[in-house]
């Protein structure tokens, strides 16, 4: 008599682990790719959206109120337009120096409605020593739509005033 599994028994196990196997990767699979397709879906929405979005500054102001030196407060003003027909949000803004610092400044979530207009202020209590007049660029971006609601100020065409 010979001892040993059964040829039958042998094959009735090996498909019920492989149905096992294979029920448990596609439960896992079900999930991941259902994951990944919503990440699509949401990404190409908020791209459809933000394709019309944009924004422009339309002047820059720079006030050192008589007195650069570090502790003293400057007032940077900069306007800006919503020009696209999406609604966004603003909460940083930055400029680069003549010699390539750049300067970043987070301010209050500001929320623009299709064809705002608003002023942005922001202070500083930095020396202006090294910012009065050597301004190169400031730049501007949306914080919804980064890639499309954006512009830049050159530093030439920024007011400054008391300095």
């Amino acid at each position: 008599m010979k001892k040993g599994l059964h040829p039958i028994l042998a094959f009735t196990m090996l498909v019920a682990l492989t149905l096992a196997v294979a029920s448990i990767i596609s439960v896992w699979a079900f999930g991941f790719f259902k994951t990944q397709a919503g990440n699509i879906e949401n990404n190409t929405e908020d791209q459809l959206i933000c394709q019309n979005a944009a924004l422009y500054i339309k002047n820059t102001n720079y006030d050192c109120a008589g007195n650069c030196a570090e502790g003293a407060i400057h007032n940077i003003t900069v306007t800006v337009v919503n020009s696209g027909k999406v609604r966004f949000s603003i909460d940083r803004f930055s400029f680069t120096n003549n010699t390539g610092y750049i300067y970043k400044f987070d301010v209050n979530q500001t929320s623009f409605s299709i064809g705002d207009v608003k002023n942005l202020f922001f202070s500083s209590n930095m020396s202006c020593y090294g910012i009065n007049n050597s301004i190169q660029e400031v730049y501007l971006s949306s914080r919804n739509c980064p890639s499309t609601a954006y512009d830049s100020f050159p530093g030439d065409r920024i007011t400054y005033n008391n300095c």
